[in-house]
């Protein structure tokens, strides 16, 4: 009877690990007009995420809500890996809404709200250059260093991309005002040359980003 008792008892402590294994595991849901790609296989509807999923769109965009409260779209032809505390973006455009504990990451960069909760678009341009914009709320930019590289305040967009190296970024500096952020990204002691400026003002951030992220309006708010 003891040992009865004594199997009954494991077996029921290892169902309870075992669920909240799993619980703790799934982080979200992502959904999809069409068909994505969750974890390299293709997927049509809605598909429950695990930590370190990772999703690829093609021509419809990718709804992801997470168990935290973080809203994220996902663009047309856009990839990204999804964990506790953020979002990896590699490919593509995203709009995100969370709060400061939550941030997207693209090109090395974490973009996160400031304080409260923030709505921000990240969007590749191309491999070595990515743009953010603040939709509502500020928005702080730090590096992999953790070094806080700039503030965005709603309206404006701003871009970061890396230098080749440091011949390159010297070079460009010759031509283009922003890069005289590369001087004082040396001296905060970064790992590599960096370069970053605001180039859409007010007004401009939606209509620029939504083209390069794949995302409009309709998109946006499904």
């Amino acid at each position: 009877m003891k040992h009865f008792q004594s199997s009954m008892s494991i077996l029921i402590l290892g169902t309870v690990v075992a669920s909240t294994l799993i619980a703790e595991s799934h982080i979200g849901v992502a959904s999809s007009r069409g068909s994505m790609s969750v974890n390299h296989e293709s997927v049509r509807g809605n598909a429950n995420l695990g930590t370190g999923a990772s999703i690829q769109t093609q021509d419809e965009v990718s709804q992801v809500e997470l168990r935290n409260g973080v809203r994220l779209t996902l663009g047309q032809r856009s990839s990204a890996s999804f964990h506790a505390d953020r979002a990896e973006l590699t490919e593509g455009g995203a709009q995100i809404s969370a709060k400061s504990g939550y941030g997207i990451e693209a090109l090395g960069y974490r973009f996160s709200a400031e304080n409260g909760e923030a709505t921000a678009r990240v969007a590749y341009e191309n491999p070595n250059r990515v743009l953010i914009s603040a939709m509502q709320g500020p928005v702080k930019v730090m590096n992999r260093e953790g070094i806080l590289m700039a503030h965005l305040a709603p309206g404006n967009t701003y871009f970061f991309e890396d230098q080749a190296d440091a011949q390159s970024a010297r070079s460009a500096g010759q031509k283009n005002p922003a890069t005289r952020r590369t001087a004082r990204a040396a001296r905060k002691g970064l790992s590599r040359p960096t370069r970053w400026g605001i180039i859409v003002g007010a007004g401009g951030t939606a209509a620029s980003l939504g083209i390069v992220a794949g995302l409009n309006n309709n998109d946006a708010s499904r």
